[in-house]
């Protein structure tokens, strides 16, 4: 690496790509998160906006530079500082919605998480189903509570890819309403969705993946 790390950014995505099936989906693609920024992820389908979240995860192979405050994405070191919600998010079967909220939001680390995540299962619908299990949870409900523990943990980066679709209106406002919160109190987070009408209204600045790079939104 040319230049020193900064650890005071939340993510320095540095010249990223990723190959799949043969085709190149990100191509050089350069970003940078500081604690405060709500990033708005747009694009057509197809255009990267997962296979980015994946591999700011570290989830995925690519080539490039990826860190989260100083930490090489993929290492242990960045999984503790970073959440990634899929658009379906996986979930322990043999755990009741308490037992998600309660025993992931301790191991996040950060003190009082198991109780915020709790309190996010309340405020999102979820307090007649908080000792059912994911088999009797709708899709809608599943990632409330997926959402819940990711909010409660507040890590300082948050990855979500999509995570408006499943959610009625109430809860897309108590969400967008959360992750303002998050970025107001330094945290960072990288969204991506394609409901225009929340785009409009996203507290943060929008980026469009195109041709695997990330550009203005379109106007």
């Amino acid at each position: 690496m040319s230049a020193a790390i900064s650890t005071e950014r939340v993510l320095e995505v540095r010249d990223l790509s990723v190959t799949l099936g043969g085709s190149r989906v990100l191509d050089g693609l350069d970003l940078s998160l500081a604690p405060g920024d709500a990033v708005w992820l747009e694009g057509a389908n197809g255009a990267g906006k997962t296979t980015l979240l994946r591999a700011l995860a570290g989830l995925i192979q690519s080539d490039g530079d990826v860190f989260v405050k100083g930490e090489r994405a993929g290492t242990s070191a960045a999984r503790a500082l970073s959440r990634f919600v899929p658009d379906t998010a996986p979930l322990y079967e043999d755990l009741s919605v308490r037992e998600h909220a309660t025993l992931l939001g301790r191991v996040s680390g950060r003190a009082g998480a198991d109780a915020a995540a709790l309190e996010w299962c309340e405020r999102l619908g979820l307090a007649e189903r908080i000792d059912h299990y994911p088999a009797a949870l709708s899709r809608g409900m599943r990632q409330k509570l997926a959402l819940a523990v990711a909010l409660g943990g507040a890590p300082p980066l948050l990855l979500l890819d999509e995570p408006l679709n499943a959610l009625d209106s109430e809860s897309r406002e108590l969400l967008l309403a959360g992750l303002t919160a998050h970025a107001a109190s330094g945290g960072a987070v990288l969204a991506s969705g394609h409901q225009s009408d929340v785009a409009l209204r996203w507290p943060g600045r929008r980026l469009r993946l195109e041709g695997g790079v990330a550009l203005p939104p379109e106007r």
